[in-house]
């Protein structure tokens, strides 16, 4: 299966609507252990979101913007806009309760992913 996971650098921030980024590093064990995780997530919300990630030691610009000071960190934006943080390794059920949340608060029609 194709990684529905992209890096940051790709992506205009300002123009993509729903978009979840992962800030983490290569050496940090966390990050490590949820990348997982958010690989699979991806592939059940990519409808709904842009997944992108964030390697904090190649791009610190993009980090000391949004502040981020712990890894992992994932932000929502809208169109750049942050709209959810998370701090840590979450779990595959609290990312997409998290996931589904975001969708909620935004508009009761973006529910359908996830299940």
């Amino acid at each position: 299966m194709r990684s529905q996971v992209h890096n940051i650098s790709d992506l205009n921030m300002d123009d993509t609507e729903l978009l979840i980024v992962d800030f983490y590093a290569p050496w940090c064990a966390p990050c490590l252990s949820f990348a997982p995780i958010y690989e699979r997530v991806a592939g059940e919300f990519a409808q709904n979101f842009t997944f992108a990630k964030a390697n904090v030691d190649d791009s610190m610009e993009i980090a000391r913007r949004f502040n981020v000071s712990s890894i992992p960190t994932i932000i929502v934006f809208n169109k750049g806009r942050v709209i959810a943080r998370y701090s840590g390794a979450l779990s595959d059920d609290a990312l997409k309760k998290a996931l589904r949340g975001v969708l909620q608060h935004l508009s009761p029609e973006k529910q359908s992913a996830g299940g």
